[in-house]
């Protein structure tokens, strides 16, 4: 049996700092994700839903991007203009990728590739390669102890 889908909706303060909570249902309307944002949205704020758990193609009507440069949220269920920058997990900067500005999913999930093959396929293309784990190590080894390890 597969677990029901969460939805976070996702906002701004008037400081600026972003907020969340959490819905539980398997639709944005009937878990209560949607009439939160709407009210969200009479006191002037920018809400966005995102599903948590699931993804979703665009749909029939959307196949197509109304913009260039935009690649298809599988999760927050909009064209966005995916940009390049890395997250903080605490303290510990991650790599970075080209991510959604909302849900920070990258361009390495797997439904994100399936909907948007050409355009992920074009901005790898113009990314700086990152060395690999093993590269990593070896360079850490090779400034903690002055020498390389041997396996």
């Amino acid at each position: 049996m597969l677990r029901q889908n969460a939805w976070n909706v996702i906002w701004k303060d008037s400081v600026g700092k972003k907020k969340l909570r959490i819905f539980e249902g398997d639709s944005p309307r009937t878990s209560g994700a949607i009439d939160f944002g709407k009210k969200l949205q009479d006191r002037g704020l920018r809400p966005d839903v995102v599903s948590r758990r699931h993804a979703f193609a665009p749909p029939r009507n959307k196949l197509k991007p109304p913009d260039t440069g935009l690649l298809w949220c599988p999760y927050c269920l909009k064209w966005r203009e995916f940009r390049d920058f890395a997250i903080r997990v605490d303290g510990i900067i991650g790599p970075s990728n080209y991510r959604c500005p909302v849900c920070i999913i990258t361009i390495k999930d797997a439904y994100v590739r399936k909907y948007n093959e050409f355009m992920v396929q074009k901005l790898e293309g113009t990314k700086v390669k990152l060395p690999s784990e093993k590269k990593i190590r070896q360079t850490a080894a090779t400034a903690t102890t002055g020498r390389r390890k041997r396996r």
